[in-house]
């Protein structure tokens, strides 16, 4: 490869030679259909294609099925993601209640201290 590609040099210096072989230099005037052979180069890289780097996710679970659901998510989704060279996946379970006649004080109580037993980092009620 060496070798051509300093053959290929060595011509692109030499003045072109007219078309029958003579031995006439002058110079071919543009736009008579010559076209030099470029120099070769490096190869052409192609461009890099951006790749996805973040995924997120957030879907409403049917509070009568959760682990039914919970487990088709995992299987379909979560795995494949924990599957990737290099991913770390972080799940969060948010919970969002309304009660239109307010949870009684037994109920506050109850939750309250079952959060604080299982460590949930964020918690409260509101009026």
């Amino acid at each position: 490869m060496k070798q051509i590609y300093q053959d290929r040099q060595a011509e692109d210096k030499k003045p072109p030679v007219p078309p029958g072989g003579g031995t006439d230099t002058t110079p071919i005037p543009s736009g008579c259909g010559y076209t030099p052979e470029p120099a070769p180069g490096p190869e052409p890289q192609p461009p890099q294609v951006q790749k996805d780097t973040r995924f997120f996710m957030s879907v409403t679970l049917d509070n009568t099925r959760i682990i039914r659901d919970m487990q088709k998510y995992l299987e379909e989704v979560i795995t494949h993601l924990s599957a990737s060279e290099g991913c770390e996946v972080k799940l969060t379970l948010e919970v969002d209640a309304h009660s239109t006649d307010g949870f009684s004080q037994g109920t506050v109580r109850t939750v309250s201290e079952n959060c604080r037993t299982l460590r949930v980092q964020d918690f409260g009620f509101e009026n």
